[in-house]
């Protein structure tokens, strides 16, 4: 085990949950996938002398949640909570908080440098909320990292311009988080 814990990263509520992850599972290894949230905390506080914050131990069990299971793909809420979670809004699932397309975007971007499949299955359920977030941000042609949303129907001519907005927060996103991971597992 390391004696020493970058702290930063766990203080900064932006430090996205790849990266507080990475550290986790460099630290403890596969087995904190079995750990309750709580024991997590615990084990960080009296190893490294870190102290979670509720949205940082939820964004750390958000990325557990989407490497473990297909709930994030297959159930909007989770989608909802997950996505809020990752870009750093803390949420709970008592409340129906439609999520930014934005923010949606950044949280694929994300989940794609985790290592999840681009090609992952969205339920219908998924893709017609995805659908009817894009329609409602003004875009009728999905950004390609959600080329799978089911689209209300639209009588008009197209205006890319959103869509080219939305790759680009995509790609910038992505390159981000890949570029801090990079940095981070230059100090472990």
């Amino acid at each position: 085990m390391a004696t020493k814990l970058p702290p930063d990263y766990f203080k900064d509520a932006q430090t996205p949950a790849s990266v507080l992850l990475f550290f986790v599972l460099h630290y403890y290894g596969t087995e904190a996938f079995d750990w309750e949230p709580e024991l997590l905390r615990k084990e960080l506080q009296e190893d490294y002398n870190v102290e979670l914050t509720d949205l940082q131990s939820d964004k750390i069990q958000a990325a557990m949640v989407i490497l473990q299971t297909n709930l994030f793909s297959q159930d909007w809420v989770v989608l909802e909570k997950i996505s809020h979670l990752l870009n750093n809004h803390h949420d709970d699932f008592d409340t129906v908080n439609p999520v930014e397309v934005e923010e949606l975007v950044s949280t694929v971007a994300e989940i794609h440098v985790m290592g999840v499949d681009e090609d992952f299955w969205w339920s219908d359920e998924v893709r017609a909320y995805i659908g009817l977030a894009l329609y409602n941000y003004g875009c009728v042609v999905p950004p390609s990292c959600l080329a799978d949303a089911i689209m209300p129907s639209y009588a008009g001519t197209a205006d890319l311009e959103k869509t080219e907005a939305l790759n680009e927060v995509y790609s910038v996103r992505k390159t981000q988080i890949e570029q801090l991971l990079t940095e981070v597992a230059s100090l472990v």
